[in-house]
């Protein structure tokens, strides 16, 4: 059975189970509700071309750079949105 995440049960001990042994981990319901939501605010800022530290923008001494939606390029991987292109159930 895969180790249920939350949001709130993280631990290092957690952590080194799957990144060293290569635990699996599901999101619990509540966890994926938070996220959806989440991914529903940046995806309304980077429509309205919103300013949003991070993820509309570059970071740190490029945080005043906008981003042009998605279309990062290869050379600044920090700058790279984390995004969920589907609903996994369980990850690894």
């Amino acid at each position: 059975m895969a180790m249920q995440m939350t949001g709130k049960n993280l631990t290092v001990e957690k952590i080194v189970k799957v990144a060293r042994d290569r635990e699996k981990i599901a999101i619990s319901p509540e966890a994926m509700r938070k996220i959806e939501k989440c991914r529903e605010i940046v995806e309304t800022k980077v429509k309205e071309r919103a300013v949003m530290y991070g993820a509309t923008t570059g970071i740190g001494e490029l945080s005043e750079e906008v981003l042009d939606g998605f279309s990062i390029p290869l050379s600044a991987p920090s700058r790279m949105p984390i995004v969920f292109t589907s609903r996994p159930s369980s990850l690894w």
